[in-house]
C-alpha cells in the first residue's frame, strides 16, 4: 500500500498513474475538501475558477483525459489575442526605437544561438535579460510576461530554473505547443473525474487526516507545499526538512468581476501590467473571451500580489475587490459597478523561483532518498510540468518497491 499525503492535483494525478501500474493507494487529506486550490463553482451569472483556469495541451494531458474519457475543450479564437498595458492597451509594449534597439542587439546573437542565449551559471532573470536583451524589452515585455505566470522579482529569480528548459535538447518528433484546454465546467470538473476513477479503481480516501498522522510503515509520497513536507519531515530527515523550509511561497489575491452585456470587455486572452504604470495587479484573464460555456455574463478575474507585493496576505476582501475595480478604471478608461465579484485569498499560493529554489531542486534531484515528493516546488510550474513529474515518479516508485521484493 502507497500512501499519498496531500489530496490536490499533484496527490490525485499521481495516485491515477500508481493505481494504473496495479499499486495499491490510499490518500490523506487534512481538510474535507478533495482537489487543493482546484475547484470551480457556477452560478445563474457566470463559471468562476478559484485557482488555475487551463491545463497546457501535452501528448501526457491528451492522454490522461482520454484514459478519464473526459471530453475537453481548446480556447477560443479570440484568445490568441494578448496585451500589455503601457500608456494605454498595446499588443507589443515597446516603442519604434526600442523595438528597433531590440533587434539590433540580438541580430548577432542569432548566430551564437544557444551559446549567447543560454542562461548564466547562478544568472538571474533580470542579468539575464539585461545582458540578452535590452532595458526596456526587459523592464515592459520581459518582467510582466514571467510576472504574470511566477509572480516573482525578476532580480531573483533563476534565469537557469525558468528558461533553462528552453535551451535543453528536444527530441526528435516532439509535439509542438498547441496551447490551453479546459472543459465544459471548469477545472473542477477534472478533479471530479479524478476522484471518481479512483475511487472506482479501489483507492482509499482518508479525508479531515492530520498530516502528521499518516502511516509510516507504508512507502509513503507527500503531495502537499513544502512548508507542510517540511513540518511532516521535520523529526526524521532534518536535513531535507531544513532545504524544503528554505522554499519561499508567494501569496496571490484573484478578484473576479462579473459584469452586464454593455460592460467594456477585453478583446482577448487577458493583459499584463508592467510596473511603473500605476496598476497594482500583475494582470487580468478575460474569462469570457479564453474559453466557452463561461458565462452568461462576461467575466474577468484579476490577479494581485507575488514576490514585490507580499502584503496581499493580509488585505481583506474588500481591499482586493477595490484595488481591481481602480486598476480596472484605468485600463477601461471608465468605472463600471460589477454585477457580483468573488475574492480569494491565498497566503502560500506560488513558490518563488529564485536561486534558492534552484538550489533546492538540484539537492533534491542529487539525492537519494526513501523521502518521494511530488509539488509545484520541485522545478515545474504549472499542471502539465506536475502531471509529467508525476508520471516520472510512479514509474520510479513502482521500480523502487519491485526492487525491494526481489
Amino acid at each position: 500500500m502507497i500512501c499519498i499525503v496531500g489530496a490536490g492535483f499533484s496527490g490525485l494525478t499521481l495516485a491515477w498513474e500508481l493505481s494504473k501500474r496495479g499499486l495499491a493507494v490510499e490518500i490523506w487529506e487534512q481538510s474535507d475538501h478533495i482537489g487543493g486550490l482546484i475547484s470551480s463553482h457556477r452560478d445563474e451569472l457566470s463559471l468562476r475558477e478559484t485557482a488555475a483556469n487551463a491545463l497546457i495541451w501535452t501528448p501526457e494531458i491528451e492522454s490522461l483525459l482520454q484514459e478519464l474519457e473526459l471530453p475537453w475543450i481548446p480556447t477560443r479564437p479570440e484568445a490568441k489575442k494578448r496585451f500589455f498595458f503601457r500608456r494605454g492597451l498595446k499588443r507589443w509594449p515597446l516603442s519604434f526605437f526600442e523595438s528597433l534597439a531590440l533587434g539590433i542587439k540580438i541580430s548577432p546573437a542569432i548566430f551564437l544561438r544557444k551559446r549567447y542565449f543560454k542562461p548564466k551559471d547562478r544568472e538571474s532573470i533580470l542579468d539575464w535579460g539585461r545582458r540578452v536583451l535590452t532595458e526596456a524589452a526587459t523592464k515592459f515585455l520581459l518582467e510582466p510576461a514571467l510576472q504574470g505566470i511566477y509572480a516573482g522579482d525578476i532580480s531573483k529569480m533563476s534565469a537557469s530554473l525558468v528558461l533553462g528548459s528552453l535551451f535543453q535538447k528536444k527530441r526528435a518528433g516532439a509535439p509542438r505547443y498547441r496551447g490551453s484546454l479546459s472543459f465544459e465546467q471548469g477545472m473542477g470538473e477534472l478533479i471530479e473525474r479524478l476522484q471518481d476513477r479512483l475511487v472506482k479503481k479501489g483507492v482509499i480516501f482518508r479525508k479531515q487526516s492530520p498530516l502528521e498522522s499518516y502511516p509510516h510503515g507504508k512507502a509513503v509520497v507527500l503531495a502537499v507545499s513544502a512548508a507542510s513536507a517540511a513540518k511532516i519531515l521535520k523529526t526524521r530527515y532534518p536535513d531535507l526538512s531544513d532545504r524544503l523550509s528554505r522554499v519561499q511561497m508567494l501569496p496571490l489575491a484573484s478578484v473576479t468581476l462579473v459584469f452586464g452585456p454593455q460592460a467594456h470587455k477585453i478583446e482577448g486572452f487577458g493583459v499584463l501590467f508592467p510596473r511603473g504604470q500605476g496598476v497594482r495587479s500583475l494582470g487580468v484573464l478575460a474569462n469570457s473571451m479564453i474559453f466557452e460555456s463561461r458565462g452568461p455574463c462576461y467575466s474577468e478575474t484579476w490577479l494581485m500580489g507575488g514576490a514585490q507585493d507580499l502584503s496581499v496576505a493580509q488585505l481583506t476582501d474588500k481591499d482586493c475587490e477595490a484595488i481591481a475595480l481602480a486598476d480596472r478604471e484605468k485600463l477601461a478608461q471608465t468605472l463600471e459597478k460589477p454585477l457580483r465579484s468573488h475574492v480569494q485569498i491565498w497566503a502560500e499560493a506560488l513558490p518563488h523561483a529564485n536561486q534558492e529554489l534552484k538550489d533546492f531542486v538540484d539537492f533534491f534531484q542529487e539525492r537519494q532518498s526513501e523521502v518521494w515528493l511530488t509539488g509545484n516546488y520541485l522545478g515545474g510550474l504549472g499542471l502539465s510540468k506536475i502531471y509529467s513529474w508525476n508520471c516520472g515518479l510512479a514509474e520510479k516508485i513502482q521500480n523502487s518497491l519491485e526492487t525491494k521484493n526481489d
